[in-house]
């Protein structure tokens, strides 16, 4: 006789808010600073202290409450598997195996940990807790990674633009796998 496995997921929507301001009709995406600090870049691995504006960190790791807030919450329901969504660099690095499902609905590219270019993020040091993804959707309008530095307005990051390319669907099709194959 076959059981599935009992299941909770979490979902901690908007944690790490993303702007996007239009400064000299360029595109710049801007974690959201909780007391002047970028929360993307204040963990505890590989944490280096920035003092540039956008990625400004404390003068230690967890200086931001919504860093320890997320901390916590991992180390107190011990999750098997940890997701981490952003966008825009068209990759998922990580746990190869749990990647590789979200690279496979989502025409994603697979980057090793040890190559990323994001170093500090939330995900990087949540593999000593549990089974880590770090999922970056590729961009809405050029499908390629990262914004290009031109004028944003031939950018249309709007609701109706991304149900267009099925990041959503897309998004949930793959957790539905690593559920069904009991990741």
């Amino acid at each position: 006789m076959l059981y599935k496995c009992h299941v909770i997921v979490y979902v901690i929507i908007l944690i790490f808010i993303t702007i996007v301001l239009n400064i000299r009709r360029r595109c710049c995406h801007l974690p959201f600073l909780s007391q002047g600090i970028d929360i993307n870049m204040d963990f505890d691995y590989d944490f280096k202290v920035r003092t540039n504006n956008r990625n400004k960190t404390g003068d230690k790791p967890f200086a931001s409450p919504e860093a320890r807030a997320l901390r916590d919450l991992v180390i107190e329901e011990a999750p098997d598997i940890i997701i981490d969504f952003h966008g825009w660099i068209n990759c998922a690095s990580g746990d190869k195996e749990i990647a590789d499902i979200f690279c496979q609905h989502l025409g994603l590219t697979y980057e090793p940990m040890e190559k990323a270019i994001y170093r500090g993020f939330f995900l990087d040091g949540q593999q000593k807790y549990a089974r880590s993804v770090l999922v970056e959707y590729p961009d809405p309008i050029t499908g390629q990674g990262a914004c290009d530095l031109k004028s944003d307005q031939k950018y249309d990051y709007s609701q109706d633009k991304l149900d267009e390319l099925q990041y959503s669907i897309n998004t949930l099709k793959s957790i539905k796998d690593i559920i069904d194959h009991e990741l």
